[in-house]
């Protein structure tokens, strides 16, 4: 039994760095999206003005 707990805390231990590491690469791509989407729209905007 104790020897499970160690197994599962070890477990435990490899899995919380690899969430980390997907959240942030999730957090930098949609933080990417967003910003394409505020840059075409602000180029959208500019052509629009520029007609």
């Amino acid at each position: 039994m104790k020897q499970y707990s160690v197994a599962s805390f070890q477990h435990e231990l490899t899995v919380i760095p690899v969430c980390a590491l997907v959240g942030s690469v999730l957090i930098y791509l949609i933080h990417v999206r967003v910003k394409n989407r505020i840059s075409n729209h602000s180029l959208n905007l500019d052509t629009l003005s520029g007609t």
